[in-house]
């Protein structure tokens, strides 16, 4: 018998824009827009990232373009041999290395869902991309990653490594 009931949270998609992390519909043109701004002229996710642009003239749809990519549908047909497996290997690389400078960016919608509203027992499920939940649980002592996605982890990836999209049921402490 519980002695207090539990309760589970969903965080759809998008809660993480709190946290500097874009929504997916922005995802192109805020990757275009890091990698403008901080990464060399020879860089060559610049490179893949401009390829882009012309034969797309914008990232809005990102989704489509990578299904482009991968499909070897127009206009991403006209990419070369060699191009197409750069961008392909490029584009990933340019979102683990953003997304490895926000991780560790204030998430205080997070902090404040950890500390305030969760209790053991509780769920937490996330479509989002990052580990700023778990970060934020993991503060407070009430998540950890052996177990805290519902099983026991033997050989743990270290945080920010890709796992599948909406991988991410944390078991509170």
């Amino acid at each position: 018998m519980r002695s207090q009931p539990r309760t589970t949270y969903v965080l759809g998609a998008g809660a993480s824009l709190h946290a500097g992390y874009p929504l997916a519909q922005a995802l192109g043109t805020a990757l275009s827009d890091w990698v403008e701004q901080t990464r060399p002229a020879g860089c060559g996710y610049r490179k893949s990232i401009a390829r882009l642009r012309e034969l797309y003239g914008n990232l809005d749809n990102f989704e489509a373009i990578m299904t482009d990519l991968l499909q070897i549908r127009p206009p991403a047909d006209r990419l070369t041999d060699i191009e197409r497996p750069s961008v392909i290997w490029d584009i990933p690389e340019a979102i683990i290395e953003w997304f490895n400078t926000i991780r560790h960016l204030p998430a205080p919608l997070y902090d404040q869902l950890a500390q305030h509203h969760t209790s053991s027992g509780d769920t937490v499920i996330t479509f989002n991309y990052d580990l700023g939940i778990e970060r934020s649980l993991r503060t407070t002592g009430r998540w950890e990653i052996n177990g805290g996605y519902g099983f026991q982890i033997t050989d743990a990836k270290p945080p920010g490594t890709l796992l599948p999209a909406g991988l991410g049921i944390p078991a509170i402490q």
